[in-house]
């Protein structure tokens, strides 16, 4: 289970969506260095380790499949100890000890270096684990519970490695070593719909992975191969490339990539090569001489095909090129009919060395509920091993902060299961899920001093589903909906536009399940999406959807009930608005902006609660939910109409109506007693 845990450290990696400037290219002679920090990879603040024991397992990854030379691994140590406290420190790499030291008293910093060795190029980490220990003093007849130092590895602590871009040979070695910023050159011809299909899956895809996206036109001007025969011609400049771009991927014809090396190697001169490695019939290729691992995706390719290369199956395409022959495949999926195991949640092996405390974070996502269901309780299997005395020991859980379950373990070490209902209302678009499992060590009174044992959550964990038939009520709630295929409706102009690929690819990204089916269609307002969809701004519905604000007018604004304005985004340029939608059963997305088109450089939006949500440049700028938030209503331009005065007026025109009704009917029964004939 170790590579699941991986994977959900892989998704923090690298986190920002910030776009670099545009420079040349890298000298492809040159070795490419990086380095991964611990703030690369999700810890901002760095890891503090504290108390009388603890450990942490940190994995950074390398490109598998690729030599890296000159690995170092460099942590930088804070240590503060409390007076006549003592403590020790110990590194681990790949489970082998390779470095301790005793700390001294006081404020200290001090830096540990180690060289690493890859025994297998297959593996796509390296493990490195931090272990801590401390006292307070040899007496065992004094508590060793008192708050004491602690030691904290710093977020610029990194691993470092350099590869040789010459070295890459195969398009598995040049995906795995596509690194942190990856550039997209897409056709300046535009894209067809199975391109946009392609680059939208590939971008959403890295992604999801953490890495930074942008998506480029390549220059017009460079699509005709040189011609020694033709007349010569000032050759436009080599067209610009990210700096420090550690990975791309072209996705264009073979004419169009073959002349836009052409024009990069008559610039370069002959000390530089330039060369697209694949054979006739192939649909992705190398290309060799851009200074970072570069793959070509040409004609006939999309999104079927580029599973081939984000689906896991990329260590089988061990060739400078590969052809593909992709059928529809059903969505593959991880969860069963009994929930989603933790191991999905990043449980990885679930063992823990504890003493006093031992906490296990997990992450649940709602792009893995499956469709027609929804999250019920968690289930866990712990066992919590056994303790040195007779005291029980606590079981505490947390959901997004909140804490939903806390018990005492009296037996022992016996396997345990709880059931944690998850009430309504609680999740989200990402979910944080923490079980903490706490022991009171027997140290102090002249007893022995305190051992770590072992405690684990066992694979059987899961979270428990149920099933759900309602139609989604807030942004998060879609992706259930696609997991069995969504739908991108474009414009036909938004084909040739980088800003909605962008776009397409950071929603699709957060709320399209990775295995779901894609597919494109152009909304002309004739195609009708067979799967929930996702509108783009101006693409065309075949009818009208069924969404809770209109924005014909133009302007909006959202006051309460009182009149008072909250937000007022007339005029505003450049804003878009995000709505639930609904089209004859099937729920979707709708984005639209005033002119239609898409704003460019939008943020990753990570569309949350709510079902109405406002987004510019700058990110989102509100979210809100019209069904369950009743302070707020949503007023669109100046026009309002009857059905808003209605709505302002409506428990006034009930009680009036009731009573109408009341006078109306004691009328009736006093003319019907006045007219009745008289009793015999």
């Amino acid at each position: 289970m170790r590579h699941v845990l991986i994977a959900a450290l892989f998704t923090t990696l690298y986190m920002g969506t910030a776009l670099v400037a545009p420079a040349q290219a890298a000298d492809p002679a040159k070795p490419d260095t990086r380095s991964v920090t611990l703030r690369d990879l999700g810890y901002p603040d760095g890891v503090t380790l504290s108390g009388i024991a603890a450990r942490q397992d940190i994995f950074f990854p390398l490109p598998a499949w690729v030599p890296a030379d000159n690995l170092q691994l460099d942590l930088k140590l804070g240590t503060t100890l409390a007076d006549g406290q003592r403590a020790s420190v110990q590194l681990l790499l790949d489970d082998q000890p390779r470095w301790a030291a005793a700390l001294k008293p006081g404020s200290n910093t001090q830096s540990v270096a180690s060289s690493l060795k890859r025994t297998d190029l297959r593996q796509a980490f390296t493990k490195a684990t931090i272990a801590w220990g401390a006292q307070w003093t040899d007496n065992r007849c004094v508590d060793q519970r008192l708050p004491g130092g602690f030691v904290t590895l710093s977020p610029d602590s990194a691993v470092t490695y350099s590869i040789d871009p010459a070295k890459i040979d195969s398009v598995r070695a040049a995906w795995s070593a596509l690194g942190p910023r990856v550039s997209i050159f897409v056709s300046a011809e535009g894209l067809s719909v199975a391109q946009f299909q392609a680059v939208t899956r590939l971008a959403a895809t890295l992604l999801r992975e953490g890495r930074r996206v942008q998506v480029i036109r390549i220059p017009s001007g460079t699509t005709t191969a040189a011609d020694a025969n033709a007349p010569q011609v000032d050759l436009p400049p080599p067209p610009p490339l990210p700096e420090m771009d550690t990975g791309s991927v072209f996705v264009a014809s073979r004419a169009e990539i073959e002349g836009f090396i052409s024009v990069m190697q008559a610039k370069a001169g002959p000390e530089k090569k330039y060369e697209l490695n694949t054979f006739d019939g192939a649909d992705i290729g190398l290309l060799k001489g851009m200074g970072s691992p570069s793959i070509a995706l040409l004609d006939g390719i999309d999104g079927e095909m580029v599973r081939f290369l984000t689906d896991g199956w990329s260590p089988l395409s061990d060739m400078p090129a590969n052809a593909v022959n992709a059928a529809k495949p059903q969505a593959a999926s991880i969860t069963g009919t009994d929930g989603i195991p933790f191991a999905a949640l990043g449980l990885g092996q679930g063992v823990q060395e504890l003493v006093d405390r031992a906490e296990w974070p997990l992450r649940l996502d709602y792009t893995q509920v499956p469709h027609g269901q929804r999250p019920a309780a968690l289930e866990i299997e712990l066992a919590p091993g056994s303790t040195m005395g007779d005291r029980p020991q606590l079981l505490h859980v947390f959901v997004n902060n909140t804490l939903l379950r806390s018990l005492s373990l009296p037996d022992g070490g016996k396997v345990q299961r709880i059931s944690v209902p998850l009430p309504d209302g609680l999740l989200g678009r990402s979910n944080a899920i923490r079980i903490v499992l706490q022991r009171q060590p027997s140290g102090g009174d002249c007893r022995e001093a305190p051992l770590a044992s072992p405690a684990q959550i066992l694979p059987g964990s899961r979270v428990t589903l149920t099933p759900d038939s309602a139609s989604p009520a807030d942004f998060f709630a879609l992706s259930p909906g696609m997991a069995r295929g969504a739908t991108l409706v474009v414009t036909a102009d938004q084909l040739k536009d980088v800003a909605a690929v962008n776009l397409a690819a950071r929603i699709v990204a957060d709320l399209v399940p990775a295995q779901a089916p894609l597919s494109v269609i152009v909304g002309d307002g004739k195609a009708r999406p067979a799967t929930p969809f996702i509108q783009l701004p101006g693409a065309s519905l075949p009818a009208k959807a069924d969404m809770p604000v209109r924005l014909d007018g133009g302007a909006v604004s959202v006051t309460d009930r009182t009149g008072q304005t909250l937000l007022d985004v007339s005029g505003t340029h450049g804003l878009m608005t995000a709505q639930l939608a609904s089209l004859d059963g099937l729920a979707g997305l709708s984005l639209a902006t005033s002119d239609g088109t898409v704003p460019a450089d939008l943020p990753r939006l990570a569309f949350d609660r709510g079902n109405v949500a406002f987004a510019d440049q700058t990110g989102l700028l509100m979210a809100f939910d019209t069904v369950r938030d009743r302070a707020v209503r949503v007023v669109v331009a100046d026009d309002t109409g009857w059905a808003d005065w209605l709505d302002r007026f409506r428990i006034l025109l009930v009680l009036s109506a009731w009573g109408l009704v009341t006078l109306v009917g004691v009328g009736a029964l006093r003319r019907w007693y006045r007219n009745r004939a008289p009793k015999a």
